[in-house]
């Protein structure tokens, strides 16, 4: 009994998948073929999907090339040049309306603040007015009167709003109205009556008051060389029995003086200096340039005309801007005031 199991093989505990008498070893060759199999497919996979990576990455290239070089090409910078245009046109839309937006908001606000106005604003504004008004006509038709009028009456208005606040703008508006009534007027009167006084003196001009003009001999058909020479050097003679002037160059000449000295009159009644100062000088250059100034007439003329040259005066305008300045600094402040 010893002897037989001598003799029968043992198993192999330790290594079952080994033993002689294993019936599983077909199962384990099949489970590495199995694994072997396994291992080449990922392998082969991991391979194919490195090379489709590196495909990929080679087309992104060329693509990436390809756009790069799109910007060169006439069509695309055709694109960009009319898409630029077009924005710089929306942009000036833009700003077009955003001007015209403003206007608007502008217009709204004003409106808005005149519905709003209270009785204090729309003296204010009417104030604003005559101190505009008063302006215009000192400066521009030297009319002080209507000035120390305009002025006289916006104080009046500001005085019924019985508000401490203006009372700078009227102690201003008092200055300026002083300074009208201290201003001095040239004598209107005077003067135009000297003007017509001057326009009376051409009607007692007598037929020897007006210088005459010398007529050339008329040119010899037949010159001889001391004559051509003489013209050629520009020298002529002239008659010794001069002519006298045409019933049309007497009638012209004293029409044109009767019109400077009615203009140099009516620019006198608008305070306007320079035409009044135009027209007085006119009138003597005619005096002294077609008239005989040895005539005790037209002596008389050319006196009373520089007199009235030199001795008229058209004083400067007071300076009335700063009540409608300090009125302005008070309805209006500005936001560094503030």
């Amino acid at each position: 009994m010893t002897e037989e199991s001598n003799t029968t093989p043992r198993s192999n505990k330790r290594f079952p998948l080994f033993s002689a008498a294993s019936p599983s070893k077909p199962a384990s060759r099949l489970l590495w073929i199995i694994l072997l199999s396994s291992f080449t497919f990922y392998i082969l996979t991991a391979i194919w999907f490195y090379e489709r990576q590196k495909t990929y990455k080679r087309a992104l290239s060329e693509v990436r090339k390809n756009i790069r070089n799109l910007d060169d090409h006439p069509a695309i910078i055709g694109i960009k040049h009319r898409i630029s245009d077009n924005e710089t046109r929306l942009q000036n839309e833009l700003a077009s309306a955003q001007t015209r937006q403003k206007t608007l908001e502008d217009s709204f606000e004003k409106t808005r603040e005149l519905i709003n106005r209270d009785q204090t604003g729309w003296i204010i504004t009417e104030v604003e007015y005559l101190l505009r008004l008063a302006q215009v006509r000192l400066n521009l038709a030297y009319d002080a009167p209507s000035a120390r009028e305009a002025l006289k009456i916006a104080d009046q208005r500001l005085a019924s709003l019985a508000n401490p606040r203006f009372l700078p703008v009227r102690e201003i508006l008092a200055t300026e109205i002083n300074a009208l009534n201290e201003m001095q007027n040239p004598a209107v009167d005077e003067i135009s009556s000297n003007l017509l006084a001057a326009n009376q003196l051409l009607n007692t001009l007598s037929p020897d008051a007006y210088s005459f003009v010398t007529a050339p001999i008329a040119a010899n058909q037949n010159p001889n060389w001391f004559e051509r020479l003489l013209n050629a050097l520009g020298f002529h003679r002239f008659s010794a029995f001069p002519d006298k002037l045409s019933l049309q160059q007497v009638f012209y000449l004293k029409e044109q003086l009767r019109l400077e000295l009615d203009g140099a009159r009516f620019a006198l009644y608008r305070l306007d200096k320079e035409n009044f100062t135009m027209h007085l000088q006119t009138c003597l250059n005619l005096l002294n340039a077609h008239y005989d100034q040895k005539n005790a007439v037209i002596a008389q003329l050319i006196t009373q005309l520089d007199t009235l040259l030199t001795k008229s005066t058209f004083p400067a305008p007071p300076n009335i801007s700063g009540s409608l300045q300090k009125l302005r600094q008070i309805t209006h402040p500005s936001p560094a005031a503030l």
